[in-house]
């Protein structure tokens, strides 16, 4: 199995599209339905990457993505911020709260799986000093 990919949707069916989809691609895949239960999981798990939608019940993603990286041990994860609400002031957000990206719903297998290969083979490269 591939690197582990923290998919966070509290829409059943769109968690269980992504995760089917990158199980497909070889990813090892963890499931979070709402924020609370994602920064539960991040912890414990530690994935390579966050895909993390912005509109959950408990605790909204730009809570969670501003928590992951207050916390020292989770600053380094990427996250991909997903959401059907995409505008400037949106995507700025989720940048300033940490978010490295962000994918529009509906979104297509095929762009998830190139954002999520570009996300982590720049994750991998070597921080030169």
């Amino acid at each position: 199995m591939g690197q582990r990919i923290l998919v966070v949707e509290d829409n059943e069916l769109n968690r269980r599209l992504f995760t089917h989809v990158l199980r497909l691609a070889d990813y090892q895949v963890l499931e979070a339905g709402d924020g609370i239960e994602a920064l539960r999981m991040a912890r414990h798990n530690r994935p390579e990457l966050v895909l993390l939608d912005m509109e959950l019940p408990r605790l909204p993603g730009l809570e969670v993505a501003r928590r992951l990286r207050a916390d020292p041990e989770m600053d380094g994860i990427p996250i991909l911020a997903i959401s059907a609400f995409v505008s400037d002031a949106a995507a700025r957000a989720a940048r300033e709260a940490g978010c490295i990206g962000y994918l529009r719903k509906p979104v297509g297998p095929s762009t998830m799986l190139d954002a999520v290969s570009r996300v982590l083979e720049a994750a991998a490269m070597p921080v030169e000093g």
